[in-house]
Order: C-alpha cells, then sequence, then structure tokens
C-alpha cells in the first residue's frame, strides 16, 4: 500500500519551489489553484496565510486583503496590519491582596 500526499501539500509545495526562484506570483497562483480543493476551514485560512506571504513580494495591499480573508477561515493566522481593532480594558476593581499579611 503506498501512501499518498494530499493534494494541498503537494500545491503548497509546488509554491515553494516557484518562490525559492523568486516566482513569487506564480507561488501565489499555485496556492489559488490548491485552495480550491480544500474543505477544512483552517488548513483553507493556513494555505491563504501562505499564499498572502508570497504575494507581500508582489503587492502588499493585496496580500493584506488575503490575510483578511484567511482569517475568516482561520482565527490562528497572522493578522492583517489595518485588520485588528484593539479593545480597551476597563480600569481594575479591586487591589491584589498581599499573599502574606504585613
Amino acid at each position: 500500500m503506498e501512501a499518498r500526499t494530499p493534494r494541498p501539500a503537494v500545491g503548497a509545495r509546488e509554491a515553494f519551489n516557484l518562490a525559492t526562484t523568486g516566482r513569487y506570483d506564480d507561488a501565489a497562483a499555485r496556492l489559488q489553484k490548491s485552495l480550491g480543493s480544500v474543505t477544512d476551514p483552517a488548513v483553507r485560512g493556513w494555505i491563504g496565510e501562505q499564499r498572502a506571504a508570497y504575494l507581500h513580494h508582489v503587492d502588499a495591499h493585496v496580500a493584506q486583503q488575503q490575510l483578511s480573508r484567511a482569517l475568516d477561515d482561520n482565527p490562528f493566522v497572522l493578522k492583517p496590519v489595518g485588520g485588528v481593532t484593539p479593545t480597551q480594558l476597563g480600569p481594575q476593581r479591586h487591589r491584589p491582596r498581599p499573599a502574606l499579611p504585613t
């Protein structure tokens, strides 16, 4: 019985090979092609993050948009530069007590 390599892994490796030779646009296109066969949102988000990394060399703005889409699928991918809104924390209500009485 021969083990089969999942298609997204093959696409990711082919994209990596293209990127190592400076063909970032082709690498991003190869990953886009792989995205069509992926049904798992976590994997789709991870591949989208990888695609954004390659797109950054070609067009940083489009790469940030790709990261936003990847984040919709997988909350554990890198956050886009302008895509995260910070939340202000409220004041502390109680002062912590010392561990030992003084």
